[in-house]
C-alpha cells in the first residue's frame, strides 16, 4: 500500500464558481510544484493574483465546472510547513539550533530574575513595555521569525527569496515589502493617522518592544560565540518577517500542536486560530495525521 503523510487539508463549505482572472502567478506555480513534489496536492483550478494578492479559481480553456462541497482544494504535507520542527530538522545551517539555545537561556534568566510584567516607558508613561531579559513576543514567534529572516538574508536580503533553500518556493510567496503594520509606518504617517488613539500607543509599544527584543537576542547570540554580527539577520528583515508570521501563521496546525506557517493556505484571508473566509465562511481546513483527522 502507499504511505500516508501528515497533512493540512482545505475544503470548500459550499459550491465554488470560477472567475475569469489573470494567469497563474510564477511564484504560485513554483510553490505548487514544490508542494506536489513533496507529496501534497493543489487543486488545478486554484490561481493567485499577484496584484490583488488574492487566491481565486481560474478558468481553463474548456471552462471549469463548479467545485462541489468537500472537494479537497489543498493538501500540504508536514515537511512543507514552517514550524519549530522545521528549525530543528534543518541540517543545512546551525543557525536555527543556536536560536533554541539562546532563547532557552533568556527564558531561564527571566524566570530566575522574576521579570514578567511590563513597566512604563520613560518617553510615554501611557506605554508599557518589557525590559531586561524578557522577550516582547512569545519565544516560538521569535525563533521562527529569526529563522526565516536568516533564510532571506543568506539569499540576498529583501531582494532574495531563498531559492537556494528547501523553503525557497515558500519564501517567494511572501511580500517583498512587509511594512504593513502601524509599528512599521514612518513616524509622521503614524502620528497623522493614529495620534491620540489607543492604536497609536499600541504601535509605539510594539515598535519599542520588537526592537528591544531583537537587540536582546542578538547580544546574547553574539556573546555566546555562536557567530559574527554579519551572520545575524538585520533588524529590518526580522521586523518584516515577524509581521508576516503574526498575520499569517495558523494556531496548533503543526506537528504536536505547534503553530505553523502553511504555504499557499496562508494566502487565504484568515485569522490566527480561526478559519479562512472570503467575507463569509467559504472554506475549512483540518489537520490529518497518518490519514486520520486530527484537528480543525
Amino acid at each position: 500500500g502507499s504511505a500516508t503523510l501528515d497533512t493540512v487539508r482545505l475544503f470548500p463549505l459550499g459550491e465554488l464558481v470560477s472567475y475569469d482572472r489573470p494567469p497563474m502567478s510564477p511564484a504560485w506555480k513554483k510553490a505548487v510544484h514544490w508542494i506536489e513534489s513533496n507529496g501534497g496536492h493543489i487543486h488545478a483550478s486554484l490561481r493567485y493574483d499577484d496584484e490583488e494578492r488574492q487566491v481565486f479559481l481560474g478558468l481553463t480553456s474548456s471552462g471549469t465546472p463548479p467545485i462541489e462541497k468537500d472537494t479537497v482544494l489543498m493538501t500540504i504535507p508536514d515537511v512543507c510547513l514552517v514550524s519549530l520542527h522545521s528549525v530543528e530538522r534543518d541540517d543545512s545551517s546551525p543557525f536555527g539550533m543556536s536560536l533554541f539555545r539562546v532563547i532557552h537561556f533568556l527564558e531561564t534568566m527571566s524566570r530566575q530574575s522574576g521579570e514578567s510584567p511590563p513597566i512604563k516607558s520613560p518617553s510615554d508613561p501611557s506605554v508599557g513595555y518589557r525590559v531586561g531579559k524578557t522577550l516582547y513576543n512569545n519565544s516560538q514567534d521569535v525563533i521562527l521569525a529569526l529563522y526565516l529572516s536568516h533564510l532571506k538574508e543568506i539569499s540576498g536580503g529583501n531582494s532574495g527569496n531563498g531559492e537556494c533553500h528547501f523553503f525557497g518556493p515558500y519564501l517567494a510567496t511572501l511580500p517583498a515589502d512587509s511594512k504593513f503594520l502601524p509599528r512599521q509606518w514612518p513616524e509622521e504617517s503614524l502620528s497623522r493617522r493614529l495620534f491620540g488613539t489607543s492604536l497609536y500607543r499600541r504601535a509605539i509599544e510594539e515598535r519599542e518592544g520588537v526592537r528591544r527584543e531583537y537587540e536582546l537576542v542578538k547580544k546574547s547570540w553574539l556573546s555566546s560565540n555562536l557567530g559574527t554580527e554579519g551572520n545575524f539577520p538585520r533588524f529590518e528583515l526580522y521586523d518584516g518577517m515577524l509581521g508576516c508570521l503574526t498575520s499569517r501563521a495558523f494556531a496548533s496546525l503543526g506537528f504536536d500542536g505547534v503553530d505553523a506557517m502553511i504555504p499557499l493556505l496562508d494566502l487565504l484571508n484568515h485569522a490566527r486560530g480561526h478559519g479562512c473566509n472570503g467575507g463569509e465562511n467559504m472554506v475549512r481546513y483540518e489537520r490529518y495525521e497518518n490519514g486520520s483527522e486530527a484537528s480543525s
